[in-house]
């Protein structure tokens, strides 16, 4: 039982984490996409 939890907490950790790292990803990619827009705007 308790090796479940801690599985469970692991998996949750793991997650976050890709979630953060996806989160990221994206707003990096956004503030290119943005940049280069206002580069041939300008």
């Amino acid at each position: 039982m308790r090796k479940l939890y801690r599985f469970a907490n692991e998996a949750q950790r793991r997650f976050f984490l890709v979630t953060r790292v996806i989160v990221a990803v994206n707003l990096s990619i956004l503030m290119v996409a943005i940049y280069v827009i206002l580069k041939v705007i300008l």
